[in-house]
């Protein structure tokens, strides 16, 4: 076995083990990095460590940090009850309510995982008291996440737009407006299949007011300011939220070590880990071989569905973001030149749009959520199922749109 091929084989050992021991796939990347990396490719410790990805991670963190600081003080709460309220009485309007709440919870920064598991809870909640279907409520408020997570303050947006740099797309809007209109058409579908539409309305009963404390006000300006910061100063980005973050614990207004607790260090260490994992497997020369093997199948008519479905298919067992992304992205610039008539930033596009549409999947972070928080009287074997169905058939999907020209 050539070490192309023993790398290659480490990833996938990753990906398995973290699915099936529930291990860390970052620790399992990190720990095969340094068996290949060092035994097998000579590589010293530093050119080892170079693959972890550190302005990534200092992103991350930062931007995770400040909203979860948001959370402790209950303002992101407040944000989606808000939005809850507004549609009272209205059911058939309360799942889209929540999936423009999800979305912009998601593009202001979180990312799609810790937005979800703010809103798809109180959907779940909300679902059960207003007698709306677990698999509808679930679904349309996952992918108002995906409606919002390849926005710039994103978390997945900004894994995306740094991994698509690296291969040298430099124009992410193309990236961006593929998984929203994706995700946008996907939301539209579940709906009306799941029967959104059918949803009888009733009068809304009386409701108490809803208060805003000094500490969620002050919380919002500062949010506020981080964007305007972001967006309009071009501030680098983990230097905002890090200084956003000190600022709401210095003005006494967040649970700090509350916040810190919260923040999702086993992702991070995810995404990290297999970023160190794929420098070596580049180093190798694995990502040529992985490219050559895939473009070999390819035209260019069906590059852009094929890196679709493989996308999908791989995130139905592992993280779009921490695992499908790094993985795919590199080998998409090699993968162009080879095929020809297709464009590194449509491959990209494909890859990430599959990924995310399959992650209603009960295996995935999104798709146990919307299982966790099923209600009692809800068939979990029977939601799991569909779920799967869902999953395997948005995946179909994603390859589909490739033929109708969404990826550029």
């Amino acid at each position: 076995m050539t070490i192309q091929l023993l790398s290659i084989c480490a990833l996938i050992a990753a990906i398995a083990i973290g699915f099936f021991r529930k291990v860390n796939t970052g620790l399992m990347g990190i720990a095969f990095a340094f068996l290949i990396g060092h035994f097998l490719a000579g590589m010293s410790a530093k050119d080892i460590m170079n693959g972890f990805p550190l302005q990534l991670f200092l992103r991350l963190v930062g931007v995770s940090l400040m909203f979860f600081m948001a959370k402790t003080n209950g303002t992101m709460d407040l944000i989606a009850t808000l939005i809850e309220r507004i549609s009272r009485g209205k059911n058939r309007l309360v799942p889209i309510f929540f999936f423009f709440a999800n979305a912009i919870l998601t593009a202001l920064g979180p990312g799609p995982l810790p937005a979800n598991s703010i809103m798809i809870p109180m959907a779940m909640a909300v679902a059960k008291r207003e007698h709306i279907p677990d698999l509808l409520m679930g679904t349309v408020t996952a992918s108002g996440a995906l409606f919002g997570t390849l926005f710039p303050l994103s978390s997945t947006g900004i894994v995306a737009s740094t991994l698509a740099a690296d291969v040298g797309v430099t124009n992410y809007w193309p990236i961006f407006m593929g998984l929203t209109l994706a995700s946008l058409l996907e939301g539209v579908i579940l709906y009306f299949l799941l029967g959104g539409f059918r949803l009888e309305n009733h009068p809304a009963g009386q409701r108490e007011k809803i208060q805003m404390t000094r500490e969620q006000a002050i919380t919002i300006i500062v949010i506020l300011l981080f964007v305007l910061c972001v967006l309009v100063l071009k501030i680098e980005l983990f230097l905002a939220a890090f200084t956003a973050a000190a600022l709401l614990t210095v003005l006494g207004v967040v649970q700090q070590n509350e916040a810190f607790r919260a923040v999702p260090w086993g992702t991070f260490i995810m995404i990290c880990g297999i970023n160190m994992l794929i420098t070596v497997i580049d180093f190798v020369g694995g990502i040529d071989m992985l490219s050559n093997a895939l473009s070999s199948v390819m035209t260019s008519l069906t590059a852009a569905p094929v890196m679709a479905l493989i996308g999908g298919l791989l995130s139905l067992i592992s993280s779009a973001v921490g695992v499908v992304m790094p993985t795919l992205i590199p080998t998409t610039a090699e993968i162009a030149a080879q095929v020809g008539g297709v464009s590194v930033s449509a491959l990209i596009s494909a890859i990430i749009v599959g990924s995310h549409l399959s992650a209603y999947s009960p295996m995935s972070g999104m798709g146990g959520l919307i299982m966790a928080n099923a209600n009692e009287e809800t068939n979990k074997s029977q939601l799991f199922t569909q779920q799967i169905i869902i999953s395997v058939l948005s995946t179909v999907f994603a390859g589909l749109l490739g033929f109708v020209g969404l990826y550029r």
